[in-house]
C-alpha cells in the first residue's frame, strides 16, 4: 500500500511550532514518524521558512535561529518535492 501524501498548509506548520499538544503538532510528529510524505513546492517550502521566522511568531514558539534551522532542516527531509503540475494531480491518480 502507497504512503499517504498530504500537502500542509503554512498554518499547519506555524501552529505546530506554537503549541506543542495541538494537533498540527501531532501532524507533524506523524510526518517525522514517516506516518505519511508531505509535498511541497519549492516556494511552498520557502513560505514556510519565511512566517515561522516572523517576529510575532518567534515570540512565541521562542526557538533559537540555529532551533529553527534544524527543525527547518528535518522537515525539508521528510518532503517530496513536487512540481506544481505533479501536486495538483496528486490526488487524482492520474500521473
Amino acid at each position: 500500500m502507497a504512503r499517504m501524501r498530504v500537502v500542509l498548509d503554512t498554518s499547519v506548520i506555524v501552529s505546530a511550532l506554537r503549541s506543542r499538544h495541538g494537533a498540527s503538532n501531532k501532524l507533524l510528529q506523524m510526518a517525522f514518524q514517516g506516518s505519511f510524505k508531505i509535498l511541497a513546492t519549492p516556494a511552498l517550502f520557502l513560505e514556510y521558512e519565511d512566517v515561522v521566522a516572523r517576529e510575532e511568531h518567534r515570540a512565541v514558539h521562542q526557538l533559537t535561529p540555529d532551533q529553527l534551522n534544524a527543525f527547518l532542516i528535518g522537515l525539508a527531509g521528510t518532503l517530496s518535492n513536487q512540481d506544481l503540475l505533479s501536486m495538483e494531480t496528486a490526488g487524482t491518480g492520474s500521473r
